[in-house]
């Protein structure tokens, strides 16, 4: 809940190590990152304006930005002196942006590159393009008018339709979830839409080369605590948990033809992957107790834990299973394996109060990682496929050495974690904690690097 130090464009940092010759590219990471401003931290992290962070590997060597996402919202605020569009926006201010339906684009939840575009992602607002060379704020964009409402911060990969597909919440007196296609090639398409059995959060979903699924649990919008912001946005949501989930399943085919099944009670964030068998999907999760926001705020002893979980949708019933006992999140499988059937995922993990980053093989329940040092906190790993084996390659995760106030890019090679990182690419500053992000090969960027230095 602090705000960055400094943001500055690319320039050089510190090499720890060795960086593998042919690791060429760009790291993208987004978070939250302006906590304060006009004199008031924001309730809750997920309010933060975001900041986007880049690691880049090219001739020149290593290079690091950090910049702010200045949305058209965020320089309205600029403008008034104060915030307009969240929780700590006054009475008048935040009835006034409810009435009129806009939401500031924070972006700080995730980054997406498609068709040579980058995009910083939140729940509720539009994609906020970002200039991939410079991280320069552009414009928000709807797609050409293809987004309804909102875009959600977590598009999925379907390797065998080279496809992304992602999803829209629009809230009201009933919720309606908007459906999106993103082929490699072509222009975005808007799918359909579906009502949602309440208002709630869905984070993430699921997709397979035959269906979208989506999982609807008991955390139900308290709505006059969004009329009013009373509480903030820890106390929004309100788990129920006798309602139960409802699973909603919808095939590619005939969108309009859903599927609805029920189960009891449980919360996620993340999704890791869904593939289809011969007589069933088959979703994997990262499965929590029970709804918490705070989880980000609060310190706490009790707080729930996920674990890797899988959902099997056959007929008309659904089998919950569990497949791995550690806590583990921010799941990471590789692209050619999302929506197809896979054997090997990595992870974020946590033993008692210590983390790691793992991966797991789901057929030997073989565990690999690396333990990181006391005071290091490490972010999702994104994975970065070797040319001549793509199941094999190395895992990125920039990491915060608290101790230090400084922040480096781990690099790890997937076959060795138990090695720790083969090298270490040093921040000066901290990057505040960053929720997801995306890797750009050097070969689909197309970005002037400057002189290597003599």
């Amino acid at each position: 809940m602090r705000n960055i130090a400094r943001t500055h464009q690319f320039e050089a940092l510190e090499v720890e190590g060795e960086i593998p010759e042919v690791l060429r590219g760009t790291l993208f990471r987004t978070g939250p990152g302006v906590f304060e401003r006009f004199g008031t931290t924001v309730h809750h992290p997920f309010e933060a304006d975001g900041v986007v962070s880049a690691v880049r590997f090219d001739t020149a060597g290593a290079r690091g930005a950090a910049r702010v996402v200045e949305s058209q919202g965020y320089l309205e605020e600029e403008e008034a002196g104060r915030y307009l569009y969240n929780s700590s926006a006054s009475l008048l201010d935040y009835l006034r942006s409810h009435k009129s339906g806009e939401m500031k684009t924070t972006g700080n939840t995730t980054t997406f590159y498609w068709q040579d575009r980058l995009f910083a992602l939140m729940e509720a607002g539009k994609p906020q393009e970002m200039d991939p060379e410079t991280l320069d704020t552009l414009d928000h964009v709807d797609l050409g008018g293809v987004i309804k409402g909102a875009f959600s911060a977590h598009p999925h990969y379907v390797s065998a339709l080279d496809t992304y597909f992602n999803f829209g919440l629009r809230y009201g007196r009933t919720m309606e979830v908007d459906l999106y296609a993103l082929p490699a090639e072509g222009a975005a398409s808007h799918l359909g839409s579906f009502e949602a059995p309440w208002n709630t959060i869905v984070h993430d979903f699921a997709a397979t080369d035959k269906h979208l699924v989506f999982i609807f649990a008991p955390a139900r919008l308290v709505i006059w605590r969004a009329l009013t912001r009373i509480g903030g946005m820890s106390k929004l949501f309100r788990w129920t948990p006798r309602m139960g989930c409802q699973i909603v399943r919808i095939p590619l085919d005939d969108p309009e033809r859903i599927e609805r099944f029920e189960l009891d009670a449980f919360w996620l964030w993340h999704t890791v992957n869904a593939f289809e068998t011969a007589s069933a999907t088959v979703v994997d999760i990262c499965a929590y107790p029970r709804l918490e926001m705070d989880f980000l705020t609060v310190d706490r002893d009790d707080a729930p834990k996920p674990h890797l979980e899988r959902l099997i949708l056959s007929g008309d019933r659904v089998e919950r299973q569990r497949l791995w006992d550690v806590a583990c999140e921010f799941p990471i499988v590789p692209d050619q394996l999302q929506g197809q059937a896979y054997d090997r995922s990595f992870f974020h993990l946590q033993r008692d109060a210590h983390f790691e980053l793992g991966a797991y093989t789901l057929s030997t329940g073989c565990e690999r990682s690396w333990p990181c040092p006391d005071g290091h906190e490490p972010s999702e790993p994104i994975f970065v496929p070797r040319r001549d084996a793509p199941l094999q390659g190395w895992l990125l995760s920039l990491v915060a050495d608290t101790k230090q106030s400084r922040s480096y890019l781990a690099i790890l090679d997937t076959e060795r974690l138990d090695d720790g990182p083969i090298a270490k690419v040093w921040f000066d500053h901290q990057i505040p904690t960053t929720f997801h992000g995306c890797w750009v090969p050097e070969s689909e960027l197309a970005v002037t690097a400057p002189a290597a230095a003599e």
